[in-house]
């Protein structure tokens, strides 16, 4: 069978889950096919990421997708380019691993739903599924009221999501207006690796031996909060022995920020490392925190760092919104406060008071 696996998106985890995905049909003896955004060849991402795939699985760097990550300006480009693959590379299964915007293209693209409904098979993976949240005031009523129209018009495209708030009894509304059946799948994350002693993984960072640190890892910009992380560390008045560790891709508004607060890097307090990480070097920074940040303020989905955090027995900071929120309440992995900087102030405060961590999901006490 011939397995066609289109990810528009490179930042991040995505190249990740992709391959995951194709050395899974490729256990399966399939022959699979990976397309990826032009400008995602010979960056650091697509190297380390895809290094170590199967020999009956291709890549090709096929398609020009804008990195805008704006849902329905992307879901034009994306389901425009998913049209294009589809002409280059004839297949029998396609898989979206990352349909978000996807999913919100199809809904004005009947020749193109029709196309792959006639497919052997389509999947089609959610990460952000604002359908079964809490509605905000009447814009965000409408935006749900189309995503859920956007669900039932691809019956017969198979639809699952790695959101567990999103087919769990706690979602507050349904997926579809005329059904149309999402499964939970769970989080294609890499396998998880053996732990790390806290000093051994900080020396391998170069991190301070001694002293607290708050770390956070990845696509740093608006979408996980770095800015608001970098306030609230300010504010904060970190101590001697308070660090703030920010590894991965800073974003332009993060780097201002950064500038903003250019005592505390000449301090010491704030240690950035501007690129891309490598999985030992992400492996190793889990274990080399005392918590992680999860802020995520705009987010509604699932946050993978918040899945490292809870498997290294890391807690987390977390915001109290959408599925990260609900996730470090339902199992306790740290704290969750309202995504403002008078309260994530405090939440640092209170994290570098303490002399032990004690995960409560209640609060400041």
């Amino acid at each position: 069978m011939r397995v066609l696996i289109f990810e528009p998106k490179y930042v991040g985890h995505f190249l990740g889950f992709a391959a995951v995905t194709a050395n899974a049909f490729s256990q399966l003896g399939c022959h699979v096919t990976l397309v990826f955004p032009i400008d995602a060849e010979g960056t650091d991402q697509a190297r380390i990421k895809l290094a170590d795939l199967p020999e009956n699985v291709e890549v090709h760097y096929a398609i020009d997708v804008p990195k805008l990550y704006k849902r329905w300006i992307n879901a034009q480009f994306e389901t425009e380019a998913l049209s294009l693959v589809l002409d280059a590379f004839p297949t029998d299964h396609l898989v979206i691993p990352s349909g978000d915007f996807v999913l919100s293209g199809l809904l004005k693209q009947g020749r193109l739903r029709r196309r792959l409904k006639a497919l052997g098979g389509v999947d089609l993976v959610l990460h952000h599924c604002h359908q079964v949240y809490p509605d905000v005031g009447i814009r965000q009523r409408c935006k749900c009221f189309l995503d859920r129209l956007a669900v039932s018009s691809v019956r017969g495209i198979r639809l699952l999501t790695v959101d567990p708030y999103a087919t769990s009894s706690n979602s507050v509304s349904h997926m579809a207006i005329w059904g149309n059946p999402v499964q939970p799948l769970p989080h294609f994350r890499e396998q998880p690796l053996d732990p790390i002693e806290q000093q051994a993984a900080r020396t391998a960072l170069d991190l301070p031996a001694t002293g607290k640190l708050l770390g956070s890892i990845g696509d740093l910009g608006r979408r996980k909060g770095t800015e608001l992380l970098i306030q609230s560390f300010a504010h904060s008045q970190p101590g001697a022995n308070d660090y703030l560790v920010l590894f991965g891709i800073l974003s332009g508004t993060a780097k201002q920020e950064l500038q903003k607060h250019s005592q505390l890097i000449e301090q010491g307090r704030i240690i950035s490392r501007d690129r891309f990480v490598s999985d030992s070097e992400f492996h190793q920074f889990f274990y080399a925190m005392d918590a992680i940040w999860t802020g995520f303020p705009y987010q509604i989905g699932i946050a993978s760092t918040q899945l490292y955090a809870a498997e290294a027995g890391r807690p987390v900071i977390s915001s109290d919104y959408g599925a990260v929120g609900w996730l470090t309440n339902e199992y306790g992995l740290g704290r969750r406060f309202p995504a403002n900087l008078n309260s994530m102030t405090e939440a640092l405060r209170w994290f570098q008071r303490q002399e032990h961590w004690l995960p409560d999901p209640n609060g400041l006490e």
